[in-house]
């Protein structure tokens, strides 16, 4: 599923928005990644274009004698999320939120947040549908180009699944061998 910041409303699709209805289209939503149950939360200053969700479930395939291939459908894969922003280093007008955090403070938060070994929150509220999931961080890239002022990025993350060893209690009545 592919969401893009940038979708005009069908009945203005016909025309080509205005630099102030472009700015409004971005801001419809917002997205920010917390640790450790919000004790330290980094906003998203600036939206991306895109956001690229990819999920899906593990199969398996057979070959059945006299009826050919069939599939077997086993658990969910991990939900990915991917997509390209920046950090300015001062306030620009397509800003999503009115704090601008210096971009090298960004960089020291996730990866600062990467050696924990611990999983994420990532949320994005927005008018067409929200996100809230635990994420680990699989890929964190980003550049500066010459003459700019901010820094751009490229965050791979993951779902995390929570998990932990079941307790098993032995019967104490059952027999051996049966």
């Amino acid at each position: 599923m592919i969401m893009k910041g940038g979708y005009i409303p069908a009945a203005a699709a016909y025309k080509q928005p205005r630099k102030h209805e472009l700015a409004k289209l971005l801001k419809e939503f917002r997205m920010w990644l917390s640790y450790n149950n919000q004790e330290e939360v980094l906003l998203f200053p600036v939206n991306p274009s895109q956001i690229e969700i990819t999920g899906g479930n593990d199969t398996s395939t057979y070959e059945i004698s006299k009826l050919g291939q069939i599939a077997t459908i086993k658990s969910p894969k991990l939900r990915t999320f991917s997509f390209e922003s920046e950090f300015p280093k001062q306030s620009i007008h397509y800003q999503v939120w009115e704090e601008i955090l210096a971009p090298q403070y960004c960089i020291e938060r996730i990866e600062k947040w990467m050696t924990k070994k611990r999983p994420l929150r990532f949320t994005m509220v927005g008018d067409m549908f929200n996100l809230n999931f635990p994420v680990t961080i699989k890929n964190f890239t980003y550049s500066q180009e010459a003459g700019h002022d901010c820094v751009y990025f490229k965050l791979d993350l993951e779902e995390y699944r929570f998990y932990a060893a079941r307790r098993v209690i032995p019967n104490a009545n059952r027999q051996p061998g049966k």
